[in-house]
């Protein structure tokens, strides 16, 4: 799942500043502000607002699991990540809603 192929995938597409690979940026996502112990250091973070749909959409592709995360604020354990295959998606500079699209998209 998880690999070096995805990992230099993402690097071009999002520029290597928005894919965090080092062991001190994947344990800052590794944990939320819930009193729960840290899970598991994600594969990588990925942030890039532009480029957010098609992060989930080469993490799908892959089969490689994904968390989304915001502030990371919550309490609730929900944006840790479960797998060191994770890829945790950093949604913290989306600002607005520019679309709602209510389509229902299929299961595999």
């Amino acid at each position: 799942m998880a690999n070096a192929s995805l990992t230099r995938d993402f690097e071009a597409l999002l520029g290597k500043e928005n894919v965090l690979t080092s062991e001190a940026d994947r344990q800052t996502y590794s944990y939320d502000s819930a009193a729960l112990p840290r899970w598991r250091l994600p594969w990588l973070c990925a942030t890039n607002t532009e480029q957010i749909g098609e992060i989930v959409k080469r993490c799908y592709d892959a089969d490689a699991p994904m968390t989304v995360r915001g502030a990371s604020s919550n309490l609730s354990g929900g944006t840790i990540p479960d797998s060191t295959e994770t890829c945790v998606i950093l949604t913290s500079g989306l600002t607005k809603i520019l679309e709602i699209n209510e389509q229902i998209v299929p299961s595999r």
